[in-house]
């Protein structure tokens, strides 16, 4: 998945760019995701091994599914109306927004 990284993605469906993306990585995991991430069900506010964080961004809530180390999460991100695809850290930055872990 590190080729991936700062590459640009674009949703070949009609879910938005970062929940196509968990679809997408967790395919490749061999996850099956349902159609909305609202239907998983939280497993708590610590990070776990192929698990979807919902954290708020901005306004709306936005969706990674977690890095194999656990101390990161993969998910899109917009600028100048593109999303490219990023990793990010589970640090104090990422956590005060974060609503938990879902499977």
């Amino acid at each position: 998945m590190d080729d991936w990284l700062g590459k640009e993605y674009k949703s070949n469906d009609d879910k938005t760019e970062c929940w196509s993306l968990c679809h997408h990585i967790g395919s490749l995991l061999g996850l099956s995701l349902p159609s909305s991430v609202w239907e998983m069900r939280c497993v708590g506010v610590s990070p776990i091994l192929k698990s979807i964080v919902i954290f708020k961004y901005g306004n709306d809530w936005h969706t990674g599914i977690v890095w194999p180390d656990c101390l990161h999460f993969i998910h899109t991100v917009k600028s100048s109306n593109t999303c490219y695809i990023r990793k990010s850290r589970l640090n104090h930055s990422v956590l005060p927004y974060v609503k938990g872990y879902y499977v």
